[in-house]
């Protein structure tokens, strides 16, 4: 029993299950950060930037370079001991759902780096799981386990790329050596793989609507005719405009109402159920929704990560987050504006990152200055972003590239926009 608790938890040895248990008996000293047991001018911190994706749009090449930073830290904890790279991947595995969320917390700040007291609460500690921007179970598993009073220090860094780009580099990525016993994959295979895609995503969007027929409370019409229709852009669009209005009902009622919401227990009820329980029944039904037209069995799946059309279609994926999450709390930064000037994008994103960043930036400048006149980020390697692991790698053929760009992802990114203007207008 004890061997089947500490492996569902990722206890992988006697030292970590001492650290867990240190970390359970130490004092805290604020809703982010313990003191350790040997010094109270050592602390440990709940992470304050969650670098959440997406997948293969040049997270690991951002990482590598924050790591080398001075006042920049990386939560420790693997999947598995063995694990080289620093993904942590707590919120997306699949016993995460089972699993006690008190020792989940302890966990966590047990995985985070001990720092000097002076600094831990300014410096910059990061939990980085690209995955987590699709994992649909994510962003409500990380709102219901961090302390209300951390949460409004939470930052969501997320790197986009050119969606053709992405879900191409994802199909050889995971075809690749990398995964399998060999190189693999082919153009007409790939084809073939985003064609199947497209059928169930058409089939997820009309789940979703299905689901929410009752949502009327939150005054987001449903068009009759969506059930019946064969026709997958007249499904899509009342979808997109479905999402988008079902986002701004969540970012409206959490500017209302406050961020983060308060919980409710039997001694603080909620105050009737068209002031404030909106969000959370709104939460609610939409991660009803999500677990069901995902299906259970993929809910929490590793093989979410072989969707690669899917995850190249941003617009739901971030829609997700701001259900819980203020769109004020996400840092974005291009693919292609990386590629451009990498030592600008950096610095902009560490000045949205850092509440001293105007006391930092000489240093970092400097540091990213080194880092970047060698011409690596990791070991000589080339920079992520343009390594191809499959040797086999080859792009579409124009015409499928303009097919996906124009007819797949536009409208989505369309969307994304404008309701990402939307929010961000006064």
């Amino acid at each position: 029993m004890l061997i089947a608790f500490c492996w569902h938890h990722r206890i992988h040895s006697l030292g970590d299950a001492v650290l867990i248990a240190q970390t359970l008996f130490s004092r805290q000293v604020s809703s982010r950060c313990r003191a350790t047991l040997m010094s109270s001018e050592a602390l440990r911190c709940l992470p304050n930037v969650f670098f959440i994706g997406a997948s293969k749009t040049g997270t690991t090449t951002v990482a590598r370079y924050l790591q080398q930073l001075s006042g920049v830290h990386f939560v420790g904890r693997r999947l598995r001991r063995e694990d080289k790279h620093a993904e942590v991947h707590r919120f997306d595995r699949p016993g995460f759902a089972s699993s006690f969320k008190s020792v989940e917390l302890l966990h966590e700040w047990a995985s985070s780096p001990i720092l000097p007291a002076a600094s831990a609460k300014d410096d910059v500690i990061v939990h980085y799981t690209p995955h987590y921007l699709y994992a649909p179970s994510v962003p409500s598993g990380i709102a219901d386990l961090f302390p209300p009073k951390a949460q409004p220090d939470l930052r969501f860094l997320v790197v986009l790329r050119d969606p053709v780009d992405r879900a191409v580099s994802s199909y050889w990525f995971k075809n690749s050596h990398l995964f399998q016993d060999s190189d693999r994959g082919s153009v007409s295979d790939m084809w073939a793989s985003f064609a199947d895609e497209l059928r169930r995503r058409a089939d997820y969007e009309k789940c979703v609507l299905r689901y929410h027929q009752h949502s009327a409370r939150y005054h987001i019409p449903i068009l009759a005719g969506v059930e019946e229709s064969q026709n997958s852009t007249y499904v899509r669009m009342h979808y997109i405009a479905f999402i988008a209005a079902m986002t701004r009902t969540a970012q409206r009622l959490l500017l209302e109402h406050g961020y983060p919401p308060p919980r409710h227990t039997n001694a603080n009820p909620p105050p009737p159920y068209e002031r404030l329980s909106g969000l959370s029944q709104l939460q609610e039904d939409h991660l009803g929704a999500l677990r069901t037209c995902f299906g259970p069995a993929a809910f929490r799946s590793s093989a979410l990560g072989l969707r690669h059309v899917d995850k190249s279609i941003y617009f739901d994926q971030l829609a997700r987050w701001l259900l819980h999450f203020p769109l004020k709390h996400f840092v974005f930064v291009a693919n292609a504006d990386l590629q451009r000037d990498t030592g600008a994008s950096l610095v902009a994103i560490l000045k949205k990152l850092h509440p001293q960043f105007a006391l930092r930036q000489g240093d970092w400048q400097r540091q990213l200055n080194a880092a970047l006149s060698n011409g690596s980020t990791h070991n000589g390697d080339l920079p992520h972003h343009l390594h191809r692991p499959n040797k086999l790698h080859q792009r579409l053929s124009r015409d499928n590239e303009t097919f996906l760009r124009q007819t797949l992802f536009r409208p989505y990114d369309d969307a994304l926009q404008q309701l990402l203007v939307g929010l961000l207008r006064p």
